[in-house]
């Protein structure tokens, strides 16, 4: 094997050895990251104070919040702690534009959608994982991509309920024989995978019956190495994940590869067959239409597998660990599905519509912990964006063409203006007299990039929450480490490509008692 394909560098030690490097293309990257400023009489936002040149000590700041998993509220809390929740930040050269703003997020969203781009550094970044998917492109490559994926993951097909039973199953089994408490991410996740590969790809991972998940594996690696390599801008491609995560790297290729390499020896091989068929799973439909593009095919069947796991694993985990905290919010929930679907009834979509305190239950679990809360654009032009200048923060603002924006769907749904004094407190109960305005609730985005696969995520996350309570009589918590302590100390939020808690949500299951037939 050659050198590179052994190297492993833990991420937090490129920090110290790459400093030196980093410093000397500090000038060079301020080229890069900032265009001329727009000549507009609209002024831009308020600046954020730095003290070391190029604002390392606000990127040291970041980082250190980001690996002390208090990055979402060193935002919510601090940097955006102006009348206008909307502020420019130096970072390593280049104007950082943030903002946690309704009106602004619209406007980026759906207003003003043709001003801002995914841009070129999220692109580069998670190349080896999304490629040229529907996440990571503009223009007639995204709407083509979009188009071309949106009947796969827009609803729910009859095999989808036979199918999540026949996983739902897997996982049950696993937590009723575990000796041990349970790490409620890590089944729920595994599970989750399971799903969503077997209904998109047509064969499940099988990661509930596995004692080792290289693709899992891989996919939480690169997700996180590439998630650090974000704050570094353009210089992120300084740090290739091929050379520095290379066994995740090839773990998440291969697997792909094999797949493609499977159905590209199936008979069905171009798009006048597979509309002959009865139905045709995804990674058949672009293996028909892309038959010589593996780089494509993996980034689409990535960026499906990543939107269809990730977030239903996410917002089950953060609704278990508050239940497990309120019980009875959970004996509440058991008897609503005890009314409309029964202990021993498998659920069907229409039940579940009906079951209203936990469609509360997990929109609030959405407005809490939005998996994808800190989101990155780029300005195509100069621009104007509604609000965030002034004394007051109402006056526009203007952002100059090729500039960053965060805007932070987080802070905007934990904004005490709109939610309430509690909108720091997880509180299902809220949802039956609260309705949110038009842009202040964003569970799937809105606009041209809203989520085309919101019908099957909610069906997720609401299915697999049935089927746990119905199956247990209660859920402990065992408190942050697992070490039985459940105090009052809050699980903190981790960043990656989404939100997720930051330590293992570590549980007690009790199975309910079933009455003999």
């Amino acid at each position: 094997m050659g050198v590179l394909t052994s190297i492993e560098v833990d991420f937090s030690k490129l920090l110290p050895c790459g400093v030196v490097t980093i410093i000397f293309l500090i000038v060079l990257a301020s080229k890069l990251n900032n265009g001329d400023k727009t000549k507009s009489s609209i002024p831009h936002a308020p600046r954020i104070p730095y003290k070391l040149p190029f604002g390392l000590d606000m990127a040291w700041k970041l980082v250190t919040r980001l690996h002390s998993n208090t990055f979402v509220e060193y935002i919510c809390d601090e940097v955006l702690d102006t009348p206008g929740r909307t502020v420019e930040m130096n970072l390593l050269g280049g104007d950082i534009f943030i903002t946690d703003r309704a009106e602004n997020i619209k406007a980026i969203q759906a207003d003003q959608f043709a001003d801002f781009a995914k841009g070129q550094t999220p692109h580069d970044v998670f190349s080896s994982i999304l490629g040229d998917s529907v996440f990571t492109t503009d223009g007639p490559l995204w709407k083509t991509s979009r188009e071309q994926l949106e009947p796969h993951v827009s609803r729910v097909r009859p095999d989808d309920i036979p199918t999540a039973e026949e996983h739902i199953q897997k996982l049950l089994g696993l937590i009723k024989n575990s000796p041990e408490r349970v790490d409620v991410y890590d089944v729920v996740d595994r599970f989750q995978l399971d799903l969503v590969s077997q209904v998109f790809l047509g064969e499940s991972t099988n990661s509930l019956s596995a004692n080792e998940q290289p693709f899992r594996k891989a996919m939480e690696e690169l997700l996180t190495f590439n998630t650090n390599r974000l704050l570094f801008g353009r210089l992120a491609n300084l740090f290739p994940d091929w050379l520095f995560a290379p066994k995740a790297y090839r773990d998440l290729t291969r697997f792909i590869d094999d797949l493609i390499e499977k159905t590209l020896a199936l008979p069905i091989n171009n798009q006048a067959d597979l509309k002959t068929e009865k139905e045709f799973n995804l990674v058949e439909d672009l293996v028909a239409t892309h038959p010589n593009d593996r780089y494509f095919i993996r980034g689409q069947l990535m960026a499906v597998l990543m939107a269809s796991k990730d977030p239903g694993a996410i917002l089950a985990t953060w609704t278990i660990y508050h239940l497990a905290r309120q019980p009875a919010l959970y004996k509440r929930l058991q008897q609503e599905i005890e009314e409309h679907i029964g202990m021993d009834a498998i659920p069907t979509p229409d039940q579940l519509r009906k079951l209203d305190l936990l469609a509360n239950t997990v929109k609030e679990s959405m407005r809490m912990y939005h998996p994808l809360g800190l989101n990155i654009r780029e300005a195509r032009r100069d621009a104007i964006l509604p609000v965030g200048g002034g004394p007051d923060g109402k006056d526009p603002i203007s952002v100059s063409a090729g500039q960053i924006i965060v805007y932070s769907v987080a802070g905007l749904q934990r904004n005490k203006t709109t939610v309430g004094a509690n909108a720091d407190v997880w509180d299902p109960v809220r949802w039956e007299t609260w309705a949110p305005k038009y842009g202040d609730y964003l569970p799937f985005s809105i606009g041209p990039r809203q989520c085309p696969g919101r019908v099957f995520g909610r069906f997720q996350i609401q299915y697999i929450l049935v089927r746990l309570l119905q199956e247990f009589e209660s859920i402990e918590w065992c408190g942050l480490g697992g070490d039985g302590d459940n105090g009052t100390e809050e699980m903190k939020i981790k960043v990656e490509l989404n939100l997720k808690c930051a330590e293992p949500v570590i549980c007690n299951f009790t199975p309910r008692c079933k009455n003999a037939a």
